[in-house]
């Protein structure tokens, strides 16, 4: 379909398979969703943008796609494969698994293009193929070149080729009867007889060739033969015969095409310029356009072997060369929005890349503005406009999304809208084509920028002349248009993670102050709390002595359970303060190679008349030999104090206490775990992470006996953690515990 002036067109990506022709039809009637490809609804955005350009393409064209290379191919190329159904059996199907026969030789070339980009060039190879229902003797000049998905990786490899077996066989026969008109030089008129069959022979071949073909003779280079294929595609039906190629071709000079051909003339040496540019004024309306084709100069030799014309054979690979160059484009246009962070860097690089490839003179990205409020239209405001006069505040500009505009009926409608020519333009917006003429533009097209489900803006490009939009065109501006759309809502959402990063600094900050408020606070009330504790025990002390006269039992009795109180206490407050020192990081650790049964024994010591008093029953091994371990040690014997402690306070009595030590690992990575294991009430599971948070305690519903700060595990783990060890536990209520101190071993 072809979309002009002021036609509205369906959107590509709900129609893969638009274009016309008998493959484009059977990809409709393909279940995708059965192959390694997935439904067609899934496909990224560049699998469907290719694959719509090699259906539309009358060039002959191919593409494998995916791990499992699966194979599209268009009208172009069916004749390829020839009769009996092999062309059929090709759309879909996995590449390594239908090329058996010429596997070995495409294999390795595809590996290449899809591993590492760099792409693969034959001309005239010659490979051999099954079709017709048997192998034959075919050559091609063809081309892969890599086809990168949305993410910039490489996901494909595109083919365009052409079959140029029939070209081969000429050059052969042309080669083959120039050696015929040497060898049969002994009689003139036996030479003037090879010479006219040579020459109806050749005349017969160049006007069946399937590419181009035309003789030059002469030093003015005159056109002697040139076939109907020769005529259509390079001079557009323009008379040739008899005409020196200056002259038929003016526009061509200064493209350097005449002074390769003298020099073939001269020298003899042949000329190849595979996808050769050539600027012609094929429909010679005045202005030259940009056309490609592969192009050979071959110098003809009279019996003395001197050259006397040119042959000229021409393959136009137009359609070719555009559909690569708008996947490059689409490819590198992706890389360039992957690096926007904003939407102005996103509208920049979609105008200062895209435009160009589209020959637009001007264009711009605007923006949709939604408003909260029902009572408020919504706007559209324009992130940047180039190629014509616009004011500095361009960028602020704001209008209301309204119809009665291509640009807004494109958003309100979610489809593009393009307006080839003036006509164009008055049959729909009367009233807007001065504006457009006095800016210099005519055809204008309004790419509606979709992302899911939402129009979120439109791309607007302006041409200076009238435009037919091919639908090539219209695939390409909605490639480029959802491009746009998924990169503008990837800048906002950029914006937005900014924003939320920047507020989640401010409360980490304002959340760590608040801790080292606490800490420190912490820290000096527990200093100022010891010094009247300490005074409340030394004046007990001084009664209990007598120092104040005679004291009675039950006054000694009181003093007692004073002093045992102001002691709690004041282990209360130094576990705080301990606590407070590690969170401001004011521990230091003196590390040395510390004997493990050395700090068993003098943790056992402590705990040894509270375990006597609950009928407990203490055991100790150190293990042969005693391991040493790296650390600080009054800090290790800190650690171990405390899980005997809580170990004795939580094991009823009569129960057991274990306390272990073993080296275990390499010389490499030696550790040493010292085990403390008891037959108490145990710790549920889900409180075993919790064990070791701050002013936690499991269990104090149990007994007030065992009332503490809940600080001993956590200065524990932490002091164990400063060493370069960890602390861990294992439990279940009613089998006891196990605490685990790991700390490396001394060498």
């Amino acid at each position: 379909m072809t979309a002009n002036g002021g036609t509205v067109i369906a959107d590509p990506g709900e129609a893969v398979f638009a274009a016309p022709g008998e493959m484009a039809a059977r990809c409709r009637e393909i279940d995708w969703a059965a192959t390694p490809l997935g439904p067609v609804e899934r496909w990224s955005t560049s699998l469907r943008t290719t694959v719509g350009l090699v259906l539309s393409s009358r060039q002959p064209m191919f593409l494998w796609w995916g791990p499992k290379l699966v194979q599209f191919h268009n009208d172009a190329y069916r004749p390829s494969l020839g009769t009996g159904g092999r062309a059929d059996r090709a759309l879909g199907a996995c590449g390594r698994e239908f090329w058996t026969d010429i596997w070995p030789v495409i294999g390795p070339q595809i590996e290449q293009v899809m591993t590492t980009g760099v792409p693969v060039w034959h001309e005239d190879l010659y490979l051999p193929i099954e079709r017709n229902g048997r192998l034959e003797d075919v050559w091609w000049t063809y081309s892969y070149s890599a086809v990168r998905d949305d993410d910039g990786r490489i996901a494909g490899t595109l083919v365009v080729c052409m079959e140029t077996t029939e070209r081969v066989l000429t050059e052969r026969r042309l080669k083959e009867s120039a050696a015929t008109l040497e060898e049969r030089t002994t009689a003139v008129e036996r030479a003037l007889a090879e010479t006219a069959l040579a020459e109806s022979h050749l005349r017969d071949v160049f006007s069946q060739a399937p590419v181009g073909v035309a003789v030059l003779t002469g030093p003015s280079l005159v056109y002697e033969i040139a076939n109907a294929r020769y005529a259509e595609s390079m001079g557009g039906g323009r008379p040739l015969i008899g005409v020196p190629v200056r002259t038929a071709f003016p526009e061509v000079a200064g493209q350097g095409y005449f002074e390769l051909l003298d020099e073939v003339l001269a020298t003899g040496t042949p000329v190849s310029l595979p996808e050769s540019r050539v600027l012609l004024d094929r429909d010679r309306d005045g202005v030259v356009e940009e056309y490609f084709f592969d192009l050979r100069f071959e110098a003809l030799r009279d019996p003395a072997g001197r050259p006397y014309a040119v042959v000229i054979i021409a393959a136009e690979v137009t359609e070719q060369v555009r559909a690569r160059r708008r996947t490059e484009l689409l490819q590198e246009l992706t890389v360039a929005l992957s690096a926007t962070l904003s939407a102005e860097q996103v509208a920049a690089v979609m105008l200062e890349r895209g435009l160009p490839a589209f020959g637009a003179a001007g264009g711009g990205v605007v923006l949709r503005i939604d408003r909260a409020s029902d009572d408020t239209p919504a706007e559209l405001q324009v992130l940047q406009m180039i190629g014509f006069e616009v004011d500095a505040s361009v960028g602020r500009s704001r209008y209301p999304l309204r119809p009665g505009s291509p640009g807004t009926d494109a958003v309100l409608a979610g489809r593009p809208l393009l307006l080839g020519d003036r006509a164009a333009w008055e049959a729909r917006y009367p009233g807007l084509w001065p504006t457009m003429e006095a800016g210099g533009f005519e055809a204008y097209g309004a790419i509606p920028l979709r992302f899911e489900e939402r129009v979120i803006g439109v791309l607007t490009v302006y041409f200076v002349g009238p435009r037919t939009f091919a639908d090539e065109d219209v695939a390409l501006l909605s490639a480029f248009g959802e491009q746009c759309a998924q990169a503008l809502e990837r800048a906002r959402l950029y914006t937005v993670a900014e924003s939320a990063r920047d507020d989640a600094e401010r409360a980490r900050a304002a959340a760590e102050e608040a801790n080292r408020a606490k800490s420190a606070f912490l820290a000096t009330m527990s200093h100022e709390l010891r010094t009247p504790l300490n005074a409340i025990g030394g004046y007990a002390e001084l009664i209990e002595l007598g120092i104040r006269g005679a004291v009675t039992e039950e006054q000694r009795a009181d003093l007692a359970r004073i002093q045992a109180s102001q002691r709690h206490l004041l282990g209360l407050i130094n576990d705080v303060l301990n606590y407070a020192k590690l969170e401001t990081g004011a521990v230091r650790y003196d590390l040395e190679a510390v004997p493990v049964d050395e700090a068993l024994r003098a943790a056992q010591e402590l705990v040894i008349p509270q375990a006597r008093a609950k009928g407990l029953t203490l055991t100790v091994d150190a293990g042969a030999p005693a391991p040493r371990v790296r650390a600080d040690a009054e800090k290790l014997r800190q650690i171990l104090a405390n899980l005997l402690s809580n170990a004795v306070k939580f094991t009823p009595a009569g129960g057991t206490i274990a306390l272990c030590a073993r080296a275990e690992g390499d010389a490499a990575g030696a550790a040493v775990r010292v085990r403390v294991r008891d037959t108490g009430i145990g710790i549920p599971a889900d409180r075993l992470d919790a064990i070791f948070e701050p002013f936690v305690q499991v269990r104090s519903d149990l007994t007030r006996t065992a009332e503490g700060t809940g600080l001993g595990l956590a200065i524990s783990r932490d002091l164990a953690r400063g060493m370069g060890g960890d602390l861990t536990a294992e439990s279940a209520p009613g089998a006891g515990s196990t605490f685990t101190l790991t700390l490396p071993a001394a060498r």
